[in-house]
C-alpha cells in the first residue's frame, strides 16, 4: 500500500482478520442448528429452544375438575302479610329477609319484627309472616312460627296427629300435659331453629323431659 506506513498496514489487516473471523462464526451458525455462540454460554438455550419452552409454559391445560358445583336451589312458600304471597325459588343458604324481598316485601299491616330475619331457610319450608293483630291474639311467637291465618288445622291428614312444625298455640296447647306455657316454649324452639326433624328434639325444648315425649310421641309428627 503505497504511502501507508507499517503501523496503518497492521491494524487494517487486524480489522479484516476480525471481520472474516465473525463471518465464519454466522456461517458455522447456520449449518449447524441448534450451536451456541461463545457469548451465549453453556447453560444457554438456543432462541428457538426457550421460545418454545416459555410458550409452553404458558399454555398448560387448566385442571377443570377443580372447579366446585354450585349448591341447588331451594323453594319457599311465602304466606301471610307480603305484597305477593307463592312459592319462590331462591339460592341455597338465603335467609328469611330474602323470602321476604322476593314477595315484594311485607304489608303495611305486618309484624317483620316478630318472625327472625336472619334465619336460614330450608328447601320446602312454609314462611308465614304475621300482622300486628295476629301478634297481639296469638301472642308473638305463635305468630312467628307459622299459625295458619286461614284456620287451616295442623292435623296429619288421616293420622290424627299434631303437626309440630305447622300447628298453632291453641292445637298443641290440646295436647295433653303441654299447656299455653309449653305450647308457646315449642313454638319459640321451632320459630328459633327452624323446623323439628325429629320429635326426640323435644327434648331440646324447656319442661320436656322423656316421660312426656313418651306421652305425646303417638300424639304428634313433624311431617
Amino acid at each position: 500500500m503505497p504511502g501507508v506506513g507499517r503501523e496503518e498496514r497492521l491494524v487494517v489487516l487486524l480489522l479484516v482478520g476480525l471481520a472474516l473471523a465473525a463471518g465464519g462464526l454466522l456461517w458455522m451458525r447456520g449449518l449447524v442448528p441448534g450451536a451456541r455462540l461463545a457469548w451465549q454460554g453453556e447453560g444457554a438455550a438456543p432462541f428457538g429452544e426457550a421460545a418454545g419452552a416459555a410458550s409452553a409454559a404458558t399454555t398448560e391445560p387448566v385442571d377443570a375438575g377443580a372447579t366446585e358445583t354450585p349448591a341447588a336451589p331451594i323453594a319457599v312458600h311465602v304466606a301471610g302479610a307480603v305484597m305477593r304471597p307463592g312459592v319462590y325459588v331462591l339460592p341455597a343458604e338465603s335467609r328469611v329477609i330474602d323470602a321476604v324481598g322476593a314477595a315484594g316485601g311485607s304489608t303495611p299491616a305486618a309484624d317483620p319484627n316478630s318472625v327472625n330475619l336472619a334465619r336460614r331457610l330450608t328447601d320446602g319450608e312454609r314462611l308465614y309472616i304475621p300482622t300486628r293483630a295476629e301478634v297481639a291474639k296469638l301472642g308473638q311467637s305463635a305468630a312467628a312460627a307459622g299459625w295458619d291465618g286461614g284456620g287451616g288445622s295442623a292435623v296429619a291428614g288421616g293420622s290424627g296427629r299434631v303437626n309440630l312444625n305447622t300447628a298453632t298455640l291453641e292445637e298443641l296447647d290440646g295436647l295433653p300435659g303441654i299447656g299455653p306455657t309449653l305450647a308457646t316454649r315449642i313454638i319459640q324452639y321451632r320459630a328459633q331453629n327452624g323446623p323439628f326433624n325429629a320429635l326426640e328434639e323435644l327434648l331440646n325444648v324447656s319442661g320436656i323431659g322423656d316421660k312426656k315425649l313418651a306421652d305425646l310421641k303417638d300424639l304428634v309428627t313433624v311431617r
